[in-house]
């Protein structure tokens, strides 16, 4: 990476493959959940985390970007 702007893809491109990620194991954790209060917050949770996902997709459309479900290492200084 060499500009702010590879930084900030890298970035959008992770939050989007987390996302994706939870979307995916969300689903399964509430289909485990015995708790009816842990049910909700794991429904809860996942429809929030579909918003979430949408609007990280939005972005990605606006900036030209191809956000990928594959997984991304953090960056660090």
């Amino acid at each position: 990476m060499k500009t702010l702007k590879d930084l900030f893809e890298h970035q959008l491109k992770g939050l989007y493959s987390a996302e994706c990620k939870l979307v995916e194991a969300l689903p399964k954790m509430l289909h485990h959940a015995a708790n009816i209060r842990l049910r909700i917050a794991f429904e809860s949770h996942l429809n929030e985390t579909k918003k979430h996902k949408d609007r990280l997709e939005k972005i990605c459309e606006e900036l030209d970007i191809q956000p990928k479900e594959k997984t991304y290492k953090p960056r660090t200084f």
